[in-house]
């Protein structure tokens, strides 16, 4: 091999290194940008972590870490999903887990004999666990005892639940991320069950159709203009309600 050639070889090394290096000093920043989306799901935040993990995959590629880019790409895919299904904490852990892989990556490099296999079969694993389906329930209730039963009842079901406890926290999740069942109180503060669930069929959104269940210890004359799909009574039968709820 030539001097010029050799000279090359080493400078590609050199640069590997480095991206090496920098690695977990971008981990780092990638996270706190994932926890920030997570709070407050703003548009600068969402756009800013894309950035940065399309410019981790380019410099994978670069340097011929292929898991790397593979791992950067599936980050991809599941914040464009984000974009309809809303940035919750499920997406927010996924993206984590995926996190934790890219800081594996120059670990593994130091291993005997090199191989990132067992990364890429971990992307792979967390890849299929995507493809299952989990639906996602939206809980609004004034009482804190209550989502120990909320939580109790769906424990062993594919469910991801969103506990809040007023109707304006609920209305702003529900006009900003997806949801598969809406269950609400009429109690809430800030704004009531039927408040919300009107103004939610009147704005239009995603979420406009999505079935609402009313959960009251009243008998309620509902207005016409209001839809609830089901009313279930807060009484000694709730629990069992709820998970025949969740089975249906």
């Amino acid at each position: 091999m030539s001097d010029s050639m050799e000279k090359f070889q080493q400078l590609l090394r050199e640069m590997r290194d480095s991206f090496l290096a920098e690695l977990p000093d971008r981990c780092e920043k990638i996270e706190m940008l994932i926890l920030d989306l997570e709070q407050q799901g703003s548009k600068e935040c969402f756009n800013e972590l894309y950035r940065q993990v399309h410019s981790l995959k380019g410099s994978g590629g670069t340097h011929g870490l292929h898991v790397v880019t593979r791992i950067c790409h599936q980050l991809e895919n599941l914040l464009t999903e984000s974009v309809k299904k809303g940035f919750g904490s499920l997406l927010a852990t996924t993206a984590l887990r995926y996190l934790d892989l890219l800081r594996k990556v120059p670990a593994q490099l130091t291993q005997q004999d090199g191989s990132l296999a067992d990364l890429d079969a971990e992307t792979d694993l967390i890849r299929a666990e995507l493809g299952r389906s989990r639906r996602r329930v939206l809980v609004a209730d004034p009482s804190r005892m209550m989502s120990k039963v909320y939580h109790k009842a769906i424990a062993d079901q594919d469910v991801e639940i969103t506990l809040v406890h007023d109707g304006l926290a609920a209305l702003t999740l529900l006009l900003r991320d997806g949801y598969d069942l809406v269950i609400l109180s009429p109690e809430l503060p800030e704004l009531n069950g039927l408040a919300v669930a009107a103004a939610l069929q009147a704005s239009g959104c995603s979420n406009a159709r999505v079935p609402i269940i009313l959960v009251t210890s009243q008998k309620l004359a509902l207005p016409d203009r209001v839809r609830i799909d089901k009313l279930i009574p807060r009484d000694n039968k709730l629990f069992d309600s709820i998970r025949t709820l969740m089975v249906d």
